[in-house]
């Protein structure tokens, strides 16, 4: 049986791995202490309206940034607890090479004791190419992104009010097509704008190999709606706080 190959270079993986996680790290902390103060102050005020309004830009601009990292947590541990689900449901049917492949995207994305190394790979590249950065090679536009996966997220809805087995393998058979052209779709844009090589953009092209070649779409719908719905809605979040903050950045410029 042949081996396979990795989906994450070591060599590039490592490099990722080791941009400044630490400095991350304590720069995340350092955004959490700001959107404290920000909303300690005036907290027990009754003109609190009027107390917001008197609040120093860098607190707006903490609470947004702590919120994005929020926003990427929970969609990078809704993704891993996903693709850990479709791991088990693979190797219980023996697929051990379909089951590490997912796994590897998985851990690419670390976990509550590796995401310091791992993930920040990851969030490094996202927050510093995409949300922090004030002049991008070109504008986003995320609004095909989104319709697709305002698409999704209505269709995994009609799924999730399914009760019986028998239901469900009947709406999978019947709505696989339209949910995988819209998986693809969403994917292809996200690389279109994610264009900045580094890890984020490696989990993109990873999760659109197990699409395109592993079944990943069937896997996922067989394990039920819960996490598809989760998962679709955070990102929904993610990008419209990015669409906010890229459009921030560029009025800055002005």
């Amino acid at each position: 049986m042949k081996a396979s190959s990795p989906l994450f270079s070591s060599s590039s993986f490592s490099s990722s791995c080791l941009r400044l996680p630490v400095l991350l790290l304590l720069f995340m902390w350092l955004l959490l202490l700001l959107a404290f103060m920000q909303r300690s102050d005036g907290a027990f005020d009754a003109a609190s309206a009027s107390a917001s309004a008197r609040r120093p830009a860098w607190g707006a601009a903490a609470a947004a940034a702590v919120s994005a990292w929020v926003d990427w947590r929970n969609l990078t541990s809704l993704v891993q607890t996903l693709l850990q689900r479709v791991a088990n449901l693979r190797s219980g049917r023996g697929d051990l090479l379909g089951s590490e492949r997912v796994r590897e995207i998985a851990q690419a994305l670390g976990n509550s004791v590796t995401w310091w190394t791992r993930a920040a790979s990851v969030g490094w590249d996202y927050f510093i190419h995409y949300y922090f950065r004030e002049s991008l090679t070109r504008p986003l536009d995320l609004s095909r992104a989104m319709h697709h996966l305002r698409d999704l997220l209505s269709v995994f809805g009609e799924l999730a009010q399914l009760r019986s087995d028998t239901d469900r393998l009947h709406w999978i058979s019947t709505n696989y097509m339209r949910v995988l052209r819209n998986a693809k779709a969403l994917l292809n844009e996200l690389l279109l704008e994610f264009d900045s090589s580094g890890a984020l953009r490696d989990c993109l092209l990873a999760i659109q190999r197990e699409i395109a070649d592993g079944s990943l779409i069937r896997d996922s719908l067989q394990l039920g709606a819960s996490d598809l719905l989760g998962l679709v809605k955070t990102a929904i979040d993610l990008l419209q706080n990015l669409v906010t903050q890229t459009a921030r950045n560029s009025r800055s410029e002005l």
